[in-house]
């Protein structure tokens, strides 16, 4: 079937129109030069729904940036932070037991996993969303990119290093005894460096107090390591070993720091590679990259997902957070702009100013200006589409801003909503009402799988904290056609020996096919199937090849109701693991009948001219059969569709290049199956 790709399988209808409504309001060609099409949902019956927050406004201390569209982490503005924690105590909400979010299309409550916060930039906004989410205990895996030696667990890791090779440094031992490692609190911490004449760590070690003793011996046990261990392996012992670091890192910072703790090790690998595995080294080199982590979208994890829109092209979730939509699309002030003169290459031009110009220049700014433009409203058509069941859509403002920035995604979609009339709605936890646009109708709720037979919960079983037994060498798979070398002579390849090749693939495919259509729709079929995979062969030619073999009664036990078609077949034939694929299997009471196809000109006239080759392949299909099922007969035979001919197999033959001597492969007497 032709699937138009303006099909969405993807979103629910309330989104999708949302979408055409936005591309509506972005003018026709701003996304496609040739006009987006209206998109058909595939889910235009289940329930969904658009939301778009009331924007966030508050007073911004004096010398704050309002705004901060880049890529570095940065302090974001007053409102940004005041949105952060209500966008998080909004998703607490919905992950709240007694009362959650339910998925009106699924019927079951949202999960961590379920929702997505996309944000435009990584910027102070994503830092601070991040951290309200901790604040309201909300699972969340991170942003999904940052520098290696951002994350908490990274600078733990780091300091410990540090430590290691210098005990004496008063300020890095007091992170580590703050630290996830060591547990002291901030008091406790003032308790022993107040007053203290000598070294910090002296401190520690004559302690009398429970917490620094503690503290004491487990960083004894580190310096115990850094002497005698390369970088991979002092990281690795501390953590997975008896010290217990990933552990206590994973309590204090949440499993979002497991990535940031296995690209610590990575990088320790890496760096032994090809360097003398010194700490010191190690630490230098580390520091001196600037190494950023690539967080995996699509890796199994039960917590939010925060990225940016740009990042989450091909991803889906059934929840999906536009957190900071408000934000206008900045123009190119100080970026060069990039020219051609006389034919040659483009060359970067600096302008102090772009007020005032004329001529290439200006027109050269335009155009650039209106590519960022259009990117612009690509990306806001990427965000919109993420979502599969409901979208939601939030920002802030400035404390002295009217209304959101004209050209903002926030302000495209509200001008879309309200061309579908969308509705006014309460917003909890919002200063303001919401716009909604749904469509559906809710499924019914349902327990979700896990809470179905709560009694049914069992404590883990003791092998789940102890190591993998060594596992058994299996034997190694075996296919018939690599039995014996294919000893079949060929002539060299030649545009000939090609065609004749793409016309047995395709014959192949049609015998694959054709079988399980209506016999009065094969033709139609067949010469379809042709137009579209082999338009330069002859359609017409091979499905009638095709359809004379299959409406011969000489074939029909081949192409019976019940045969299967590319059959997988494996079993163990004398300690060798027999796998691979026939391209016909008939399975009755008594007796088992495969058939291989071969679609190659040379047809012999008996069995006995058969390719040995080819004998070698059957045989083992045979002795394959012969085990899965015992006492019942095995035929083979092999279709050459060029005559067409079917040239059953005998068993006598079959023996002599059977792969097991020993092996019996037909457990009774029998006639030939098939008519002459």
């Amino acid at each position: 079937q032709e699937i138009g790709l303006d099909i969405n399988f993807r979103s629910v209808g309330a989104v999708l129109q949302v979408v055409d409504a936005t591309a509506e309001q972005m003018g026709p060609t701003t996304l496609d030069d040739e006009g987006v099409p209206e998109h058909r949902p595939n889910r235009r019956d289940d329930a969904g729904a658009v939301t778009l927050w009331p924007p966030v406004q508050v007073a911004a201390p004096e010398g704050n940036a309002d705004d901060d569209d880049g890529d570095e982490p940065a302090h974001a503005p007053a409102a940004e932070i005041v949105l952060a924690h209500k966008v998080a105590e909004t998703i607490a909400g919905w992950l709240d037991p007694a009362d959650p979010l339910w998925l009106p299309a699924r019927g079951v409550p949202v999960r961590p996993q379920d929702i997505l916060v996309l944000v435009r930039s990584r910027s102070g906004f994503s830092n601070a969303l991040v951290a309200a989410l901790h604040v309201h205990g909300v699972p969340v895996a991170g942003v999904d990119r940052l520098k290696l030696t951002d994350p908490l667990a990274v600078n733990d890791l780091l300091a410990l290093a540090r430590f290691a090779l210098q005990p004496g440094d008063d300020l890095t031992l007091a992170a580590l005894l703050v630290s996830p490692f060591c547990g002291l609190g901030h008091g406790q911490l003032f308790a022993l460096a107040d007053g203290r004449k000598g070294a910090l760590w002296d401190r520690v070690r004559d302690s009398t107090d429970p917490a620094a003793m503690a503290a004491a011996k487990w960083l004894r046990d580190v310096l115990a390591l850094a002497d005698y261990s390369a970088p991979y392996e002092f990281f690795e012992r501390i953590l997975s070993g008896e010290l217990q670091g990933r552990a206590r890192l994973l309590a204090r910072l949440g499993e979002e720091a497991r990535d940031a703790i296995d690209a610590v090790l990575d990088q320790a690998l890496a760096f032994e590679s090809a360097n003398a595995p010194s700490l010191q080294s190690f630490l230098a080199w580390i520091e001196a990259d600037d190494i950023e982590i690539k967080r995996d979208p699509d890796a199994p994890l039960d917590a939010v997902r925060l990225m940016t829109v740009h990042g989450a092209k091909g991803l889906q979730a059934p929840v999906v957070i536009m957190a900071d939509a408000t934000k206008a699309r900045k123009a190119e002030r100080e970026a060069p702009v990039l020219m051609s003169f006389d034919g040659g290459p483009e060359l970067p031009v600096f302008v102090a100013s772009r007020k005032g110009l004329s001529g290439r220049l200006q027109t050269a700014i335009e155009a650039a200006d209106h590519d960022a433009e259009r990117e612009h409203c690509r990306l806001l058509y990427v965000a919109l589409t993420r979502a599969e069941d409901l979208l939601f859509i939030g920002g802030a403002i400035a404390s002295n801003a009217k209304d959101v920035p004209e050209g903002s995604w926030y302000h495209l979609v509200r001008g879309a909503m309200e061309s579908l009339d969308a509705e006014m709605v309460d917003a909890p936890g919002w200063d303001g009402t919401a716009l909604r646009h749904a469509t559906g109708v809710p499924k019914p709720r349902r327990a979700p799988a896990a809470d179905l037979h709560p009694e049914d919960a069992t404590t883990l079983p003791g092998w789940v904290d102890g190591p993998a037994p060594a596992e058994a060498r299996p034997p190694r798979p075996l296919s018939p056609s690599a039995i014996a070398a294919d000893d079949v002579a060929a002539p060299p390849s030649g545009p000939a020996a090609q065609a004749a090749a793409r016309r047995g693939a395709a014959l192949h495919s049609l015998f694959e096919r054709l079988p399980d259509i209506v016999a009065d729709r094969r033709r139609a079929v067949g010469e379809a199937w042709c137009a579209m995979a082999v338009p330069d062969l002859d359609g017409a030619a091979l499905t009638q090849t095709v359809l004379g073999i299959l409406g011969d009664p000489r074939f029909a036990a081949v192409f019976a109701a019940g045969a299967l078609t590319e059959a997988p077949v494996a079993a163990v034939v004398g300690g060798t693991v027999i796998a691979g694929t026939v391209d016909r299997l008939l399975v009755t009471d008594d007796t088992v009948t495969i058939v291989d196809f071969k679609t190659g000109r040379r047809v012999p006239a008996t069995a006995e001219a058969v390719e040995p080759y080819y004998l070698r392949q059957m045989a083992a299909y045979v002795a394959a059969l012969a085990r899965v099922f015992p006492g019942r007969r095995v035929v083979a035979a092999l279709l050459f569709t060029e005559a067409p001919a079917l040239i059953e197999l005998p068993d006598a033959l079959l023996a002599l290049h059977a792969p097991q001597d020993e092996l019996r492969l037909n457990p009774g007497p029998g006639g030939p199956i098939f008519p002459a």
